[in-house]
């Protein structure tokens, strides 16, 4: 049951993150999905570096994650995406359009080859 456990991670000990109150971010995640009680299924982790420094603070949403497919009530894998520029406010979109609806929050999302 692991295996669908949704990993979000948070950039935390990267020189620009850090500096961008990603601890802020972290842990505003943390409570936010342990109060709406989704804490068996999501879980929140510190990362070091990764190589998105313009963008941060950066929460990356694990390429392992898996999602329901509510048209054939399944789960199915899908990519890793990342998003830069990350507040507070922004955590309860990324559970709540992301996670929850499987839409990516375009305003956030940074794109592949667009590193550093």
């Amino acid at each position: 049951m692991g295996s669908s456990c949704t990993k979000l991670l948070v950039c935390t000990k990267g020189k620009h993150c850090s500096a961008r109150d990603s601890q802020d971010v972290l842990t505003f995640l943390r409570k936010t999905i342990e109060k709406a009680q989704l804490d068996y299924v999501l879980k929140v982790k510190k990362t070091d570096c990764l190589g998105l420094c313009k963008h941060g603070p950066v929460v990356q949403i694990d390429a392992k994650s898996r999602v329901k497919d509510k048209a054939k009530d399944k789960f199915k894998d899908k990519a890793a995406v990342s998003y830069g520029g990350v507040t507070e406010i922004d955590c309860i979109d990324i559970i709540e359009r992301h996670i929850s609806k499987n839409k990516p929050i375009k305003r956030l999302l940074i794109k592949r080859g667009k590193q550093k």
